[in-house]
């Protein structure tokens, strides 16, 4: 034990002090002496956390000539379990404040002083909900428990029970802090500030004994940034929501500057020290460090944490891959990261010194906003493929990422990027920063592809009822990869007709609910020998896109041992989509293949080549045309699939079994076999789209009676459609020019329009 004392120069009236540690001592005691004994002011107990950082200890003001730190447990370890290397039971300060009561530095005071800080709500959005006259609190807020626990190390965490006590705990006392900060900014009913301000100062209370949120002395690197700036992003919301309420003291905002400054200064040295630009959670850490620093702009080391972020932050634009798509090819995933690096653009911005169009490694905050904004869907959101989270996250009304995105969004003056991602309401606020509305207009693209990300997107216009095709054939992804090489989403007429199954927003927690959708069987693409595909990355071989056509050929080599599967997508503009599938094989056994497609839709008849899919209202179908489809009847299997309904499943429990937000949806999986004998294996299917009465539609089969190539014709409105892909090992150059039915061709595939026996046009891919 060690005895630190101060001896003042006189007595005086304190209500801080500020210590300023190089390594903190895991137990300590604060004590005044108040003339015939030492009182505790303040204690600290298993300190985890790697200095140096800001400790303000606040109390009611005492009269004293003299403080001293008594130091019970020395040294603290980091978050991870370590101590100083090479150095054991010490402790070094670096400098000890104390301010009078009343006579806090001017810096401290001019912050205390702002009766609306406006750290993250502007005046104009807090008026703006004052004036919602809808808006009704829930009065049981007011009664409800403020949940609290210890943290406990990662290996209790994930996958386990008490783990999953700890999840639900944590997001209810979130979720109640929100809820009653929002309740009095909206209502102005001081209740819902004083129950605010009690779950604020139980946050303090935890992380002021703690030093973690839910793990500790763990070795798992995102712990280290991870949860400061997740706490940091919420309680500053809510303390600009309160503030201005009577029942927040000057003690409590006080607490609050402690904590501020206490994880800044913790991120500055995580960061400093253990940041790496590939993990998607990293950017958060420098967007939130950055604009802590503009909050407390006029604290002494504001400057220091900006220029931190500016020497770390090109870092996280290396992963990012020449289109412009985040590594992990997860949209939430590279979402997630880009809302991290706009509340640091944010941040600059509102320092007075943009980097919005900045270059970073080739890249920056407006092209990779652009690459995003290619793959939006028809309603403004972004794709659920692999690890992302549901299918209806509109970008721009997330609740957690729609206000970066958003005001970078105005910032950058792209309307093009608001139209892609469907912004509805003004343009945002910002406090000091006038923001002007943007015209929105169209993109000068319609279908793009993003080559390295492996994702071909066909879309037939900007609006919510065009067609939308997305193809998915890029690198697996990580850990956030599913093993879903091939596989398609599509949606018509404003409805989610082909969704992937997506990811659950608990998957670490429920390591059952990743047996399904990470596996091959709950995507849209082919299961051979009914097993899951291998981790691979697919190889693009055709793109092309016109006015009237699009078309993408793509294969893997790798998810299934011994045999390729290509697929080539076709989309006339304003009309349906060829799926064309073929599988070969150089092993000598047989394969049986399954070709797999999710409907969300109800089945309204079925007949031999075709079925039909209705949607909720049945005003809108969607045909599934081919010749898989036999004279039986389909049988249609049961799939999970998330985010289509919101609370759609009422039952207890977690997916496979269902959970919040999932529903089942059908699936259907057509048989074929692989025969080596025959050397391939291939689906023709057309998918269909139609508003009101189903249409006459028929598909026919063709080939060149030599394997060189093969066909279908589609017939619908008087019109013919003839679509022709060569064979795989077929070599037109050498071969010559082949026959399939009407179209002659000597190129990869051919395409031809066909009206009272003219040809409207004729297109031709090498």
């Amino acid at each position: 034990p060690a005895v630190i004392e101060i001896q003042l120069s006189g007595p005086t009236v304190i209500d801080v002090v500020v210590c300023r540690w190089k390594h903190m001592p895991a137990d300590y005691v604060l004590q005044g002496w108040t003339g015939t004994n030492w009182r505790d002011l303040s204690t600290v107990k298993d300190n985890v956390v790697l200095g140096p950082r800001i400790k303000l200890h606040t109390f009611k003001p005492m009269r004293t000539g003299r403080i001293r730190i008594k130091i019970t447990d020395a040294v603290s370890k980091d978050i991870h379990g370590r101590g100083p290397k090479g150095k054991k039971n010490i402790c070094a300060m670096s400098d000890i404040e104390i301010y009078a009561a009343g006579k806090l530095p001017d810096y401290v005071e001019k912050f205390l002083a702002r009766k609306t800080p406006c750290l993250v709500a502007t005046p104009e959005t807090l008026a703006r909900n004052r004036r919602n006259k809808d808006y009704k609190p829930d009065p049981a807020w007011l009664k409800a428990e403020i949940p609290t626990w210890k943290p406990i190390p990662h290996s209790k965490y994930e996958g386990k029970p008490y783990g999953r006590v700890i999840n639900t705990k944590a997001n209810h006392r979130r979720a109640l802090l929100k809820n009653c900060a929002w309740a009095y900014a909206n209502t102005g009913d001081d209740r819902y500030a004083r129950k605010a301000r009690k779950v604020m100062l139980t946050f303090f209370d935890h992380y002021e004994k703690y030093q973690a949120d839910r793990f500790v002395g763990v070795n798992w690197a995102a712990v280290t940034f991870q949860e400061p700036a997740n706490m940091m992003d919420f309680l500053n919301t809510a303390y600009d929501l309160i503030a201005s309420s009577p029942c927040m003291t000057r003690a409590d905002k006080l607490r609050f500057v402690s904590f501020s400054l206490d994880n800044a200064e913790f991120q500055y040295r995580t960061i400093r020290d253990r940041f790496r630009g590939k993990d998607n959670w990293s950017a958060n850490s420098l967007g939130e460090l950055v604009l802590t620093a503009y909050y407390f702009r006029d604290f002494p080391d504001a400057r220091r944490w900006e220029e931190m972020a500016d020497r770390k932050v090109g870092s996280c634009f290396s992963p990012f891959m020449a289109d412009g798509y985040w590594w992990e090819c997860s949209p939430s995933h590279s979402v997630y990261t880009m809302a991290g690096l706009y509340k640091y653009g944010i941040g600059k911005h509102l320092l007075g010194r943009p980097v919005w169009k900045k270059k970073y490694n080739g890249k920056s905050l407006e092209s990779v906003m652009e690459a995003l904004a290619k793959t939006m869907n028809p309603f403004g959101e972004y794709p659920s493929i692999n690890d992302s989270y549901g299918n209806d996250n509109p970008l721009l009304k997330s609740v957690i990422r729609s206000a970066e995105f958003r005001k970078a969004l105005y910032l950058i003056g792209r309307g093009d990027l608001l139209k892609m991602m469907k912004d509805t309401g003004p343009p945002p606020a910002m406090p000091g920063v006038k923001i002007k509305a943007i015209k929105q207009v169209d993109p000068p693209y319609r279908s793009v592809l993003l080559p390295n990300a492996g994702m071909a997107i066909m879309r037939d216009g900007w609006e919510r009822d065009d067609a939308y095709l997305l193809l998915d054939f890029g690198p697996h992804g990580g850990w956030h990869g599913h093993l879903d090489k091939l596989s398609i989403i599509m949606f018509a007429h404003g409805h989610r007709w082909i969704p992937d199954a997506s990811c659950s927003p608990h998957y670490c927690l429920f390591p059952e609910q990743r047996q399904w959708h990470t596996q091959t069987i709950a995507h849209n693409t082919v299961l051979v020998n009914g097993k899951s595909q291998k981790r691979c990355t697919g190889k693009l071989l055709l793109w092309k896109t016109e006015d009237k056509i699009d078309i993408v050929s793509a294969e893997h080599t790798k998810g299934y041992p011994g045999i390729t599967h290509r697929r080539t997508v076709v989309h006339p503009r304003g009309g349906y989509f060829i799926i064309h599938d073929t599988l070969w094989t150089d092993k000598k056994k047989q394969a049986d293949l399954e070709w797999l497609l999710h409907v969300y839709g109800r089945v309204k008849s079925q007949s031999k080549g075709r079925l039909c899919f209705m949607n909720k209202k049945g005003d809108k179908g969607l045909l599934v045309l081919s010749d898989a489809i036999g004279a039986a009847p389909v049988k249609i299997h049961k799939g999970l699939c998330g985010g289509l309904e919101r609370d759609a499943w009422k039952g207890k429990g977690y997916p496979p079994k269902g959970g919040p937000g999932w529903r089942y949806i059908p699936y259907i999986r057509l048989n074929k076999k692989l025969d080596p004998k025959a050397g391939k294996a291939e689906f023709f299917v057309v998918l269909y789209p139609f508003v009101g009465k189903k249409p006459a539609v028929k598909l026919g089969h063709i080939r060149d009676g030599q394997g060189h190539a093969s066909g279908i014709v589609i017939t619908y409105n008087g019109v013919e459609d003839v679509f022709v892909e060569g064979s795989p090992d077929y070599d037109f150059k050498v071969g010559g020019e082949y026959r399939c039915g009407s179209v002659r061709g000597k190129s990869r595939a051919v395409f031809v329009r066909i009206k009272g026996g003219k040809s409207l046009f004729r297109k031709e891919y090498q």
